[in-house]
């Protein structure tokens, strides 16, 4: 039996056994049609959340499936793959070869992480027939599943391939779980690729659950039974329920029913049974059990949920009350609503759980997701979060927060994000970072989008809320000063929060360039209890800290912190501050010692180079003209023959400025809409009084300016203005940078960039260093 599409019902011979048809391949690829049985490694790719951005954009949309074509194309032709068929946003690849399958299925993420397409593959090894040019078995079917089970960025294998990778190495994957998949008997082991630049889902429990028991209601009462039964010989339940982890108790009497249908009326207890044993299997929380209850009284357990006494004497102290109901104009939909009540207080307080729905013939798909609901909810318990996600949305915003120490893994974080959102819409935590990881890529237009796409789904914000997405648009939109106004206020509700206070030290320096407010914010977390070694925000709370001491000339303990930091240190950012704080102290020893170390951690052929740059940089503005002679000499020697923008800048520095002016006529040669390199020859020609030429860079700077700017044009206009003698319009300029958002960077701008020391002198250079402290 055939079938015209691919996402058609499965069909079923008389035998029962199911077929998986397909359509027939893409005419295209010049390929001869197969006519035979063959094994083949299948590889199912889809688009996550293609459907949703169609709705949004559909022109984007459709450049992104156009972009995912040309690269599997690419890939396929390159790995001897076999492009069976494009449906939409996916695609199906076979080939030959399983180690074809993965290079190419690596490299094709790697493609799709360039062009920002959040694709999810799935690879699996089977048995495909082929007649009249169509493919038909289960191959294709299951790999299609499997891939429904990752995120953005990842590559699942089934157990077949990985038996077929023992044999290489190189290969790396991890064991995801035992997944059931609807019409197949036994369940499949899945796992991850972990080759670097793959997303890595979280383990995950087996979501299609088809083990589960879904029958309709005839046999719903034997089901209690049997939770019941299994339940009492495996524990001493209620004299062990207390000694869980230690925590809280919580009691789920059966749901109360507002069906007015008797067949349905045992869902009530089934729901108090199967929910509080799968949570207490799950959840870090501590569930009376269902029999527990049975044994404790012989009151109908119903009563329960009204009579809080009752709950409290059989030792809880939060109570879940559940309700359901038919709903639909068949009433073939059932709805299920709860809450939570804390038995501890005189007047509960309900906190409310997001409804449910499900089709009445399958009531455990209700359960299902509650219990998700609830585990997201008691795992997320001692986190800060404005709001409890389920269970699979918490997983996700997890292993985002650990990617996000790591700039290198930034589009992971925002694909676990875009996942945890999936998950549960109203998480209103994972959109808040996503735009934090929007801002760090300088996805300036996206993070808009979100900001007005929250301000849409979310018309019950709580004024903690609304203080931190005012925050974000502050921040969007440049106005920095008001923005750290707005983090202050969340900073107040726990200000020994090490995250939060990490984010706020950062902010102090760049945003307001306020060493002591640094400082005040360290002083609420214990310096050193600060584990370096295992702790990566430590690393830049400590480096802030570094930073104040050294600006305010606290050299003693600014020292302190460089020799605590010194040996853990691994990114530019931090050598960049070590090398400033050992150029106040005049050790150049130790700023040998740290250029060396930054060149074994890094990987251009030009990072001694680019260290000896930032360190003659920072010694001009330092007044140490000897060691800025030294290190940018240094760096020149170093490059020999070969050139680019930091021999440029080292030319610079030495005033050797014929000699820069011409490696940078060369590098804007090669990259004419580089606004940098533009911006740096024309303090060039200003110090060089050739004023035609400076003023026609100074009217490029300005037609060629663009949204989400930050002040970047002002800035390089006003340090060309600068050099010009102009120093009123200079100023009036930096302001104006200051004004749409420019940052205070170590070693780049103000009063660490030597294109402004000609303005040091000027009372109102200081005056601009003090613009937008807090405390002036």
């Amino acid at each position: 039996m055939k079938c015209s599409n691919f996402l058609c019902n499965t069909a079923v011979e008389p035998s029962g056994k199911p077929i998986y048809p397909m359509i027939r391949k893409n005419r295209n690829t010049g390929r001869r049609q197969p006519d035979s049985r063959k094994l083949a490694a299948v590889m199912f790719a889809d688009i996550e959340g293609y459907t949703l951005g169609f709705q949004r954009n559909e022109a984007a949309a459709i450049r992104q499936v156009e972009d995912h074509r040309n690269d599997l194309e690419a890939m396929a032709q390159k790995h001897q793959g076999e492009i069976i068929q494009f449906y939409g946003d996916g695609s199906v690849t076979i080939f030959n070869s399983i180690l074809d399958a993965i290079r190419c299925a690596t490299e094709l993420q790697q493609l799709s992480t360039m062009h920002r397409i959040p694709l999810r593959i799935g690879i699996h090894i089977g048995d495909l027939v082929v007649k009249d040019g169509d493919i038909y078995g289960d191959a294709v079917n299951l790999t299609s599943r499997i891939q429904t089970l990752g995120i953005p960025g990842s590559i699942l294998i089934s157990k077949k391939v990985v038996d077929e990778l023992a044999s290489h190495p190189e290969f790396q994957y991890i064991h995801l779980g035992d997944f059931t998949f609807k019409n197949v008997r036994q369940k499949l082991e899945i796992y991850a690729l972990t080759t670097e630049g793959l997303a890595v889902p979280e383990p995950l429990p087996d979501v299609e659950g088809s083990t589960h028991i879904r029958r309709r209601f005839i046999v719903w009462g034997g089901m209690i039974l049997l939770f019941g039964t299994a339940s009492f010989i495996a524990l001493d339940l209620f004299n062990q329920a207390g000694k869980s982890l230690g925590l809280e108790r919580i009691i789920i009497p059966p749901f109360k029913d507002f069906t007015s249908d008797t067949s349905f009326a045992a869902i009530g207890d089934i729901a108090s049974s199967y929910i509080t044993n799968a949570l207490n299997k799950k959840a870090a929380a501590n569930f009376i059990s269902y029999e527990s209850m049975l044994r404790y009284t012989n009151v109908n357990l119903a009563s329960i949920s009204q009579n809080p006494a009752l709950a409290r004497r059989m030792g809880a102290e939060r109570m879940i009350k559940g309700h359901y109901t038919l709903t639909g104009i068949n009433k073939d939909s059932l709805l299920m609503w709860s809450h939570i009540e804390d038995l501890r207080k005189a007047a509960q307080s309900a906190i409310p759980l997001p409804d449910v729905r499900c089709l009445a013939s399958d009531p455990m798909s209700c359960m299902e997701v509650l219990i998700d609901n609830l585990a997201g909810y008691w795992k997320s318990e001692g986190i800060h979060l404005f709001r409890k996600p389920n269970g699979k949305a918490l997983a996700a915003y997890t292993q985002a927060q650990n990617l996000w120490a790591d700039p290198g893994k930034n589009y992971q974080a925002m694909a676990y994000l875009r996942e945890a959102i999936r998950q549960d819409p109203k998480f209103i935590d994972a959109y808040f970072l996503l735009m934090d990881a929007l801002n760090n890529d300088g996805a300036y237009h996206q993070e808009a989008d979100t900001i007005t796409l929250v301000r849409s789904i979310f018309n019950d914000l709580t004024p903690r809320e609304e203080n931190y997405l005012r925050y974000y648009e502050a921040d969007l939109n440049g106005r920095n000063a008001e923005a750290f106004q707005y983090f202050l206020t969340e900073h107040e509700r726990d200000p020994h929060d090490l995250f939060l206070t990490t984010t706020g030290m950062v902010m102090a320096l760049e945003y307001i360039n306020d060493p002591a407010m640094v400082l005040l914010l360290y002083r609420y977390l214990n310096p050193e209890s600060l584990d370096v070694n295992a702790c990566t925000y430590c690393h830049t709370t400590l480096n802030m800290a570094m930073q104040a001491y050294a600006s305010l000339d606290s050299l003693d303990q600014a020292r302190h912190l460089a020799e605590r930091l010194g040996p853990y240190v691994k990114r530019a950012a931090q050598f960049t501050r070590l090398i400033g704080v050992y150029l106040l102290l005049n050790d150049t020893l130790m700023i040998d010692q740290t250029i060396q170390k930054a060149v074994r951690e890094g990987s251009r052929w030009d990072d001694e180079q680019y260290y000896c740059l930032i360190t003659a940089r920072l010694a001009k503005v330092h007044l140490r003209q000897g060691i800025a002679e030294k290190y940018a000499r240094r760096a020149l020697s170093l490059f020999g023959e070969r050139s680019n923008r930091t021999k440029a800048r080292c030319h610079v520095l030495v005033d050797e400025l014929d000699q820069a002016r011409k490696i940078y006529l060369e590098e804007i040669r090669m990259n004419p809409e580089n606004r940098v390199l533009l911006a740096e020859l024309g303090v060039i020609y200003a110090r060089e009084s050739n004023v035609l030429k400076a003023d026609e860079i100074l009217t490029w700077l300005s037609e060629t300016r663009t949204g989400y700017d930050y002040g970047l044009t002002y800035y390089y206009q006003g340090r060309i203005k600068a050099h010009l003698g102009d120093h009123d319009t200079a100023f009036r300029l930096l302001h104006m940078a200051l004004d749409e958002g420019i940052k205070f960077q170590a070693a780049t701008t103000f009063q660490e960039d030597p294109d402004l020391m000609i303005l040091a002198g000027d009372e109102r250079f200081q005056k601009l260093l003090l613009l937008n402290r807090y405390v002036k």
